[in-house]
């Protein structure tokens, strides 16, 4: 009777303390876990199931079961959001054009889940998300490649040549960047071509400073011999429209005897205005080519002296082609004359320390 009754004893005492399981041991499993992350969920199990082997009776003596429960209920929320936002990712199949609102949606449904847990939670999927997002900006950029092509396709070339110089420089398009110049040469092919005839055109109707203006766009001038030829010729048809030495280009001045004189060093052009101090709307407008000399005849009074340099001569509104500058001389140039006498003044055009005229730069408008 004594042998039975201390084998009960033993299976008594085994069932008390649930398999031999202290609740110590359970309570270590259980601080174990730490931190809760979606990598967990062994530690948790591992604490649930030394607390499930523990006797009922022992189970209270583990005080920080509630930090198990709170482990498990976070743990859960967490693989059921990871879950969700495969299921999104897996819904939106292939990326495409078509995929940016899910994209966007799936973005804003991440990050609200990096703020509601912690953002290091879910680094996997926001891997993915990133491979996504990227695939759909390479979709973007090939359709802009295509809209490109397509307006190539309409003679839009400037704007085509635009995008596609978007696109060269593009960090991500380097995929594409082979395609994108190519491109951008077929466009300013196309451009070059369009310029040369309209510059025909120009020249053709004796526009030779419209035309220099659209042949100054073309990139490839100096290599494209027909561009070229049509510089020179522009060119040459300014050169026929250079003034005579000593032209008077307008005049509002009455007549007079007293000369001026003007003497020029070769090098530009200059146009020369002698404005009356009295009247400014009574002067003399005339022409003196580089290297030369020449005299008008002004009638008295005193005047202010004006002139612009430059080469390649236009009108008497734009003056010259390769501007030089507009000065005026801040002395005044007094002359008068008698039945018997007139005056002489005489100005050379020459940098010299021993000059008696200075002069300060004025602007067109002032001319």
């Amino acid at each position: 009777m004594k042998k039975y009754t201390r084998v009960l004893a033993l299976v008594l005492c085994c069932l008390l303390l649930g398999g031999c399981t202290m609740p110590s041991d359970t309570a270590m499993l259980i601080d174990r876990i730490g931190t809760v992350t979606l990598v967990s969920g062994e530690d948790i199990r591992a604490a649930e199931q030394s607390y499930d082997r523990l006797f009922v009776l022992l189970r209270g003596s583990v005080e920080n079961y509630e930090t198990l429960v709170a482990a498990r209920t976070l743990y859960d929320s967490m693989v059921a959001a990871q879950a969700q936002l495969e299921a999104e990712a897996d819904a939106i199949g292939t990326v495409n054009l078509s995929s940016e609102g899910a994209l966007r949606q799936l973005r804003e449904n991440y990050e609200a889940n990096q703020k509601r847990y912690a953002p290091e939670q879910f680094d996997a999927f926001g891997k993915r998300l990133q491979e996504m997002e990227k695939a759909y900006r390479r979709c973007v950029l090939e359709d802009q490649l295509k809209t490109a092509e397509a307006l190539y396709e309409l003679k839009k070339y400037n704007e085509a040549l635009e995008l596609a110089k978007k696109l060269i420089s593009h960090p991500e398009a380097v995929f594409i960047r082979s395609q994108c110049s190519d491109l951008a040469k077929r466009c300013d092919q196309a451009l070059t071509e369009e310029k040369k005839a309209e510059a025909r055109r120009l020249l053709d109707a004796k526009d030779p400073v419209g035309a220099l203006e659209v042949l100054g766009t073309i990139s490839s001038l100096h290599s494209n011999s027909d561009a070229s030829a049509m510089v020179d010729e522009a060119f040459d048809q300014l050169e026929s429209r250079r003034p005579k030495n000593g032209k008077v280009l307008k005049k509002t001045l009455g007549s007079g005897k007293n000369v001026f004189k003007v003497t020029m060093p070769e090098g530009s052009d200059l146009c020369i205005k002698l404005e009356s101090v009295k009247d400014p709307g009574k002067y003399i407008l005339f022409y003196v080519r580089g290297g030369k000399s020449t005299s008008v005849k002004v009638p008295s009074g005193s005047y202010t002296l004006k002139y612009v340099s430059g080469e390649y001569w236009i009108d008497t509104t734009t003056y010259f082609y390769a501007l030089g500058g507009f000065m005026k001389a801040n002395e005044t140039m007094d002359f008068k004359s008698t039945s018997f006498t007139y005056t002489k003044i005489t100005v050379k055009f020459e940098e010299s320390t021993q000059g008696n005229m200075t002069e300060t730069p004025i602007s067109i408008e002032d001319f």
